[in-house]
């Protein structure tokens, strides 16, 4: 575990680059021209082979270096890319945030190599419980009916978990958590704001910037109890209008998406966070003014979608349906002719192509589970289902307690009222979608370590005694 995480090892700066000298403050400025002069030089010599080339060699070397000593704005960046990844893709499983992903954590690591200050790295209960789940899908590798597939799988999994790896590392204050927070909401604003001026997305279910109706929904579920945790936390006019409007538009895309699931979901988040408050009258009213508009200005046919309708029967929704239920019968047989190890991570879709429902698969496209809960209890096992519950409770049980820490440390316990909300509603939102290696599952978790680390952080500041009141979650 010691070697897990603290693989970098401790660098005291010399004397000189801990002071707050002229040389240290316009090191990062020296380092940029100089860059840039060497980007120059590269370019020179590469123009005449590729002009394409040139720009990426002017402009590569200077980026590297803000990457390298401002790791947090990269990490800005692949938030926001998030909702885009879809977008980027241009190539078989080949995208820009994914390559965006390996250079923010190759920045960060050199980062921690070099600049690092004198504090270890974060240490948090979710950490072990992580490396236990990564150890069962490492040793399913060994049992996987298709091994090369749960191989690729594994790989993937692990890339997604830089992100939660360097969030956890380098979000150290409520500022640039709160920076954090608005990227990712607005990120969410563009995506909905997309799909609503898209004329390819007129007349059917909105998919926004995400390629699927379900994802988009569960994601814009997890954006509603965000929003409202900054709407709480900002003071400004401005900044309150620029919310609401992002609110609203999030809120009307995730209905047009027509996701029972993502519904179920946005409906479980705005309770909880209204739970978590405590003026919860203001709270009740806006919620339930939200919920009244969402459903005044729901479609007829989202209306007929989701049960709220007669609707007249449709045989493809009956098809879909009927084969969903599939999964989850040859899922729980499946677990129980594997109990232990399961089928190898990832290793549904394969033995449900071998089994007696194949005939429902109307095209080659393997079929994943549609529940993300099931593909990990068959992939691997009971030895990888515990941790990963065991993580999701703990991530939800500590924003929840955190939230009640108002006294203590005001933003946070704010914060964390809107991520325990939105944690819950993406987990419920597991239940209905394979998601195992979304980029929101995993930032979530790693908010709520960060929520940790303030507020412990804040009580080594207050009194060091155990029973001051201000250390003691105020009564909701």
């Amino acid at each position: 575990m010691h070697i897990l995480f603290n693989i970098f090892p401790t660098v005291h700066p010399h004397k000189r680059w801990s002071e707050a000298s002229l040389y240290s403050r316009l090191l990062p400025v020296w380092l940029g021209l100089g860059s840039i002069a060497l980007g120059v030089a590269i370019a020179y010599i590469l123009v005449s082979f590729s002009p394409i080339l040139a720009i990426i060699a002017v402009l590569a070397v200077p980026a590297g270096i803000i990457l390298v000593s401002r790791p947090q704005r990269g990490l800005l960046l692949v938030v926001f890319a998030i909702s885009f990844e879809e977008l980027s893709n241009f190539g078989p499983g080949i995208s820009i945030l994914k390559l965006l992903s390996i250079v923010v954590f190759g920045g960060a690591v050199i980062h921690f190599l070099i600049f690092r200050r004198r504090e270890s790295l974060v240490s948090a209960p979710q950490n072990w419980l992580l490396l236990f789940f990564i150890v069962a899908v490492l040793l399913s590798n060994f049992v996987a009916i298709d091994p090369g597939r749960t191989l690729n799988a594994t790989g993937r999994l692990l890339r997604v978990l830089t992100l939660y790896l360097i969030v956890i590392n380098l979000i150290r204050t409520t500022r640039a958590l709160r920076y954090l927070l608005w990227v990712f909401v607005i990120s969410g604003f563009i995506s909905a704001f997309w799909g609503l001026v898209d004329p390819a997305q007129a007349g059917q279910r909105l998919y926004g910037t995400m390629g699927q109706p379900n994802n988009f929904a569960i994601a814009m579920a997890a954006c509603l109890p965000l929003t409202l945790g900054l709407l709480n936390l900002e003071k400004g006019s401005l900044k309150r209008l620029f919310l609401v409007i992002m609110l609203a538009v999030i809120a009307y895309g995730l209905i047009l998406s027509g996701s029972r699931g993502g519904l179920i979901s946005a409906l479980l988040a705005l309770f909880l966070f209204v739970l978590t408050q405590k003026n919860k009258i203001f709270w009740v009213t806006l919620v339930g003014f939200i919920a009244v508009i969402g459903l005044l200005i729901m479609p007829a046919e989202i209306k007929q979608r989701v049960g709220l309708a007669p609707s007249p029967s449709d045989p493809e929704m009956g098809n879909s349906t009927e084969r969903r239920e599939t999964y989850q019968i040859f899922g729980l047989k499946l677990w129980q002719e594997n109990p232990v190890l399961g089928v190898g991570f990832d290793g549904f879709a394969e033995a449900y192509t071998r089994s007696e429902y194949r005939f429902l698969q109307k095209n080659a496209t393997k079929r994943v589970a549609h529940n993300t809960y099931l593909e990990i209890l068959t992939g691997t096992g009971l030895v990888g289902f515990i941790p990963f519950i065991a993580l999701l409770a703990l991530s939800l049980y500590k924003t929840w307690r955190y939230a009640g820490y108002r006294k203590l440390h005001p933003d946070a316990a704010t914060i964390s009222a809107g991520i325990f909300a939105a944690q819950a509603a993406y987990f419920t939102g597991l239940l209905f979608g394979s998601r195992q290696y979304e980029q929101t599952l995993w930032l979530l978790i790693a908010l709520g370590v960060v929520i940790q680390v303030l507020i412990n952080a804040a009580a080594r500041q207050q009194s060091p005694a155990s029973n001051s009141p201000s250390l003691r979650p105020i009564r909701r």
